[in-house]
């Protein structure tokens, strides 16, 4: 018998591929925003000064600034600090408050 369930007959045997995402656009709160390019080119600025001061100035790297931390340490751990700070001020400034797809009960 050709039974379709069972790879038989002529229909396809595989599953329907998955629905494609839906497209992100600027009015629905996707793409770059100028705010973002803001907070970027900020960040992109601390990091330039921390890789200057590696390339040209090592020995300014080497001084204790912190509790006996050196500068590299300190400026380091204050790039991490500062990139989950931006993107926090990201995410607050993206929130919509009429978007109800936040999973808010």
């Amino acid at each position: 018998m050709n039974d379709p369930d069972r790879g038989g007959g002529n229909a396809p045997t595989h599953a329907a591929p998955p629905a494609a995402p839906r497209e992100a656009s600027a009015a629905a709160g996707g793409g770059i925003r100028r705010t973002d390019l803001l907070l970027f080119g900020f960040y992109v600025i601390l990091y330039a000064g921390f890789m200057g001061l590696t390339a040209f100035a090592p020995a300014a790297m080497a001084t204790r600034v912190v509790g006996g931390v050196n500068l590299a340490i300190a400026y380091g751990m204050g790039l991490i600090l500062a990139a989950v700070i931006l993107a926090g001020v990201a995410m607050v400034l993206r929130h919509d408050p009429n978007d109800d797809r936040g999973g808010h009960s």
